[in-house]
């Protein structure tokens, strides 16, 4: 059994402290995830969670063409991101309140319907349609609640599955514009793979809850419970808490309704909410809506690298890429650790620097600004720090949020900071429009 302590002196720095005697893998009980089938589920689903975003901001050539002579030709990037964030964010905090009402499995393969079905519409159609994006939330965030109840490291597959959907994206789109020249034959190609990645993701979700190890930790999810303590021994592979922890959250959510749970599981994790919520909002501010509209220095009309590959390439695959491995190296490298929520918060916000490169870069059209920026080198340098920094914070944020607080909340908490995630989107998809309208 762990022991630990918990100091609840406050949630920034050093807000809580503990200390493991005993390894997390002699845990007495704990089944074993044989040949890792439940991490390697986890990172599919993440696949699956985030594709359908991917494949409509990834597939810049086909709108481009089918919006052109429209004021939405340089612009669609903003509206596809700031279409799919306004649902997304309504579907995340009915999720929230959604966990101990519908069983888990519910939530994920209704979700899952509506996205296959809606990605089949638009497939056949070639046409965006952004409710998608609304069953898109409730998978990704009763994902995200089902990862906080797992350790830490499954939280971590499933963010770095969904950086790989944005590397397929890019992928796809690189290799529909190389095989077929008609944007509207490749992106009925484009769509469709999407189609089959989500019937993937449907199947292998239903195969989870049968697994051995997945049922252990899933006996802590929350559906049919009130927000009472349970037993430090149903969560064993996180920090227990003594009886001088049982403590603010545990003890004043004994006779708490649901929205004072709420609170004051985020007076726990504020510090990596927030910095989640800055990580996304700078990122979807640049990306895609300004990294996607600059030009190569050295472009030549109708030439494949400086022309027709270079934003897929240097901008999609780059960042999409970069994000991956920020997202990767989580597991190796856990500097701030969790107990240091100032010191994640204060890094995501040293990020909004990159918005002034971003922006004297060469993104054509412009009107007001300079290009100061003449160096595709640099660019690409850019491209790979932004990526590789929104990974890394957001996966630290993602994976230390339910450790801040008990098992009981670990799922609530998960959800939680899903929220923060798509606010961050939300926001970052707002913002773009003024910052594409400074170029």
């Amino acid at each position: 059994m762990l022991r630990s302590k918990w100091n609840s002196g406050g949630s920034g720095d050093h807000a809580e402290t503990y200390s493991s005697t005993d390894s997390q893998d002699d845990v007495r009980g704990k089944p074993k995830d044989k040949m890792k089938l439940v991490y390697i589920l986890f990172f599919i689903q993440g696949v699956g969670s985030l594709l359908p975003f991917n494949m409509f901001i990834t597939a810049s050539l086909y709108f481009t063409v089918k919006l052109q002579g429209t004021r939405f030709q340089h612009t669609f990037e903003n509206y596809i991101s700031l279409a799919s964030s306004v649902p997304t964010i309504i579907a995340s905090v009915i999720t929230v309140r959604m966990l101990r009402s519908y069983r888990l499995q519910t939530r994920m393969v209704f979700s899952l319907s509506v996205l296959i079905i809606m990605f089949i519409f638009t497939t056949i159609m070639v046409k965006v349609n952004t409710s998608k994006f609304f069953g898109t939330s409730i998978y990704q965030a009763s994902l995200f609640g089902l990862a906080g109840v797992f350790p830490k490291e499954y939280t971590q597959s499933l963010i770095s599955g969904m950086a790989l959907a944005g590397v397929f994206a890019a992928l796809a789109s690189i290799f529909s514009l190389i095989g077929i020249s008609d944007p509207y034959d490749s992106a009925l190609g484009y769509f469709s793979c999407a189609v089959v990645v989500l019937i993937i993701c449907l199947i292998t979700n239903v195969g989870l809850g049968k697994l051995e190890f997945a049922r252990f930790y899933m006996k802590n999810l929350e559906y049919g419970k009130s927000a009472a303590p349970v037993q430090e021994e149903t969560h064993a592979d996180v920090e227990d808490v003594n009886d001088d922890a049982r403590d603010l959250l545990y003890k004043q959510t004994l006779h708490a309704n649901s929205s004072n749970y709420v609170l004051l599981i985020w007076k726990r994790v504020w510090p990596v909410g927030t910095a989640v919520f800055l990580c996304f909002t700078v990122t979807l501010s640049i990306f895609p809506a300004v990294m996607a509209r600059i030009q190569s220095v050295d472009r030549v009309p109708n030439n494949v690298f400086t022309d027709k590959l270079f934003t897929p390439l240097c901008c999609f695959l780059l960042f999409n890429t970069s994000d991956f491995v920020g997202r990767a190296i989580s597991v190796w490298i856990l500097v701030p650790n969790y107990n240091r929520g100032i010191s994640i918060l204060l890094l995501s916000m040293s990020r909004i620097a990159f918005i002034p490169l971003i922006l004297y870069c060469n993104a054509q059209p412009r009107s007001h600004l300079p290009v100061l920026v003449n160096s595709d080198v640099v660019y690409i340098i850019l491209s790979c720090l932004i990526g590789l920094s929104n990974g890394y914070i957001a996966s630290l944020c993602m994976m230390f949020g339910p450790r801040r607080v008990h098992p009981q909340y670990a799922e609530s908490t998960g959800a939680i900071m899903n929220v923060c995630l798509v606010l961050g989107l939300g926001a970052g998809s707002a913002l773009s429009f003024a910052v594409v309208a400074m170029l």
